[in-house]
């Protein structure tokens, strides 16, 4: 493609084409659907694991209002406003630990999600769970 054009399917079996975009691109978040919001991040989160946890930033359509530590290397997450519903996708990272190489990654918990609160776990790199200075989590879903 030339600047100035998308990538759009055309269909199951067609190969992708670039088209023109009139206009320019809106890159904004207010002309999203209900259907297009849930391709939309819902919410974001930069955190502090170790010690008094705490959010440096966050965001998203939802967004997160606080982040818990509920015991060593395992956190949970409110939403600022309900999901519609609980079958959303979590995924996160982690850059280290004061103490150990700096490498690790993030699980799910064997709690059921709910639409008001995810939660998660940091993994060290000897397969135990740890806390972590800086994790990262998205969430993508309706």
């Amino acid at each position: 493609g030339t600047d100035g054009q998308v990538l759009t399917s055309t269909g199951a079996g067609s190969p992708p084409a670039f088209e023109a975009v009139s206009g320019g691109a809106d890159t904004s978040l207010s002309n999203l659907s209900a259907a297009g919001q849930e391709l939309a991040c819902q919410a974001w989160v930069n955190m502090n694991g170790d010690g008094t946890v705490s959010i440096r930033d966050s965001g998203g359509i939802n967004g997160f209002s606080s982040v818990t530590d509920r015991t060593t290397g395992t956190y949970y997450a409110s939403f600022t406003e309900a999901m519609a519903n609980d079958d959303y996708a979590i995924a996160g990272s982690v850059v280290g630990s004061r103490t150990g190489p700096y490498y690790a990654f993030v699980g799910s918990v064997d709690y059921a999600t709910t639409t008001t609160v995810v939660e998660w776990v940091t993994i060290s790199y000897s397969g135990g769970v740890a806390d972590m200075t800086h994790i990262h989590i998205i969430v993508f879903g309706a």
